[in-house]
């Protein structure tokens, strides 16, 4: 990384088939003309490179940061190919509208609150994202923009969404890496040992957890979370059991459940508890039925728990948060069932 310009630029060569010691024609720092001539006026360093991509006469930074941005919110770009705007990428699906958001990006001096704004604003965003069989069959990636946007969480957001919702999170920002919970010996395989923090530092967001390239973290991993060894602008999104088992059995996601199950034992009517749950873990309302299944759940894991009282200890004794002992042990963890239940559902790990 080139931390500061040297006084006398360094000369860089055409390398003859590439080989270091072979150099041939020297070279000059400049920009596609195609794109945007570089102006004389701006510096030929790193600076000067920074005004030539925001300029305003420049076509192309605005696109890619807009699309950027749209693909964050409909999970795939105007042009697909967010990583890559060239001849071998997909041309826009919409041009006008990329265009139109390009120009309001640099008129608005780069504002990206308020191109987020605009986007889930829109009718377009606000569409409800179920389709019919015939529209899904003429256009399974909703490149149309039929229909609104239906994409699972992140592998962060899937984490931080468990966290928040049971409010464990710990909001502060900055600082050292934090290392959660993950199975015991991973980093063996490196002679190295993993030191799981102590504190509530482990319920800080996912962006801090640290990242090891020979040996990542499974929680993310298996959500298909990047390595982080190089720049990946479009993640991959996969749907496999094994994502299935980390809701269901991650300390994190356990923990979170039981905090839940916790705060919804201390409420004394059922259905507004349940209701109050739902809300916190999908952002959503339950509807009659829902508050129903969940009801029956919750009493058929009540009368197991009362049955067989050793059980509970899995789902109570998981994580570092140790749970009021003057409640109902066996009321806590069947509410803890019902809060994995939610939390392991469609309507929480999908934005729809």
């Amino acid at each position: 990384m080139v931390m500061q310009e040297m006084p006398k630029p360094k000369k860089t060569f055409i390398l003859t088939r590439g080989q270091y010691d072979a150099p041939s024609k020297e070279v000059f720092p400049n920009t596609p003309e195609k794109i945007l001539p570089f102006p004389s006026n701006y510096p030929k360093n790193r600076y000067g490179l920074a005004q030539w991509l925001t300029d305003n006469r420049n076509p192309l930074t605005a696109r890619v940061v807009v699309n950027h941005l749209w693909q964050n919110f409909f999970g795939m770009g105007l042009v697909k190919t967010a990583e890559d705007f060239g001849n071998q990428g997909e041309m826009p699906s919409h041009l006008d509208l990329l265009d139109w958001l390009a120009i309001e990006m640099s008129a608005s001096d780069w504002n990206v609150k308020k191109i987020n704004k605009l986007i889930v604003m829109s009718a377009t965003y606000q569409q409800d994202s179920r389709a019919s069989a015939t529209l899904k069959e003429k256009d399974p990636e909703n490149k149309l923009l039929a229909r609104g946007p239906a994409t699972r969480l992140s592998a962060e957001m899937m984490r931080d969404n468990a966290l928040i919702a049971s409010g464990l999170l710990n909001k502060a920002i900055g600082g050292k890496s934090i290392y959660p919970y993950q199975p015991e010996g991973l980093w063996d395989i490196n002679g190295t040992k993993y030191m799981q923090d102590t504190t509530n530092q482990i319920y800080r967001r996912s962006l801090y957890i640290v990242l090891k390239r020979t040996v990542p973290n499974p929680t993310l991993a298996n959500f298909d979370g990047p390595s982080r060894a190089s720049c990946v602008v479009r993640r991959q999104s996969t749907n496999t059991p094994l994502q299935a088992l980390v809701t269901l059995n991650d300390p994190t996601f356990i923990e979170a459940a039981k905090v839940i199950g916790e705060a919804m034992s201390q409420q004394k009517d059922t259905a507004t508890a349940i209701k109050n749950a739902y809300r916190q873990l999908t952002g959503l309302t339950p509807n009659a039925k829902e508050i129903a299944l969940l009801t029956n759940l919750q009493i058929n894991e009540y009368n197991k728990f009362k049955a067989n009282p050793t059980k509970t200890k899995g789902w109570l004794n998981t994580g570092l948060y140790k749970i009021n002992t003057s409640l109902d042990a066996c009321w806590v963890a069947a509410n803890t069932v019902v809060a994995s239940t939610i939390l392991n559902s469609d309507a929480s790990i999908t934005k729809r």
